[in-house]
């Protein structure tokens, strides 16, 4: 006997944290250091989903630079032509939800470019 595991696609919605702003010179340096200008996150809060027992949830999504274009598996599972990307799995732990989204350059431009606007 196989196991098989059930996928279920949700779809979560979140509000976006403020920005943060740097006031001082010590916090643009350590600013600096954290982001090497390889990566983007955004986090927010879920609110009251059932799929998170109605408990207010963290989400960090992290976008990850490539020089390569990934290569992103295929969800079979659904009846959908084409069949849709899988760009990352989301983590829930300590009532956090994080995904890691590896990006080429060119996505990753698109993606700072729109969180600027």
């Amino acid at each position: 006997m196989t196991s098989q595991k059930i996928k279920k696609i949700q779809q979560l919605s979140f509000s976006v944290n403020n920005w943060s702003h740097l006031y001082s010179l010590q916090q643009a340096i350590q600013h600096n250091q954290q982001y090497s200008g390889q990566q983007l996150e955004i986090s927010g809060q879920i609110r009251n989903h059932p799929l998170l027992q109605n408990s207010d949830t963290a989400v960090r999504i992290q976008f990850l630079q490539s020089r390569d274009i990934p290569e992103y598996p295929l969800d079979d599972s659904t009846n959908a032509l084409p069949a849709p990307a899988i760009l990352g799995s989301m983590l829930f732990r300590d009532n956090q939800l994080s995904s890691e989204i590896i990006v080429d350059q060119h996505v990753f431009e698109e993606l700072r470019k729109n969180l600027m606007e």
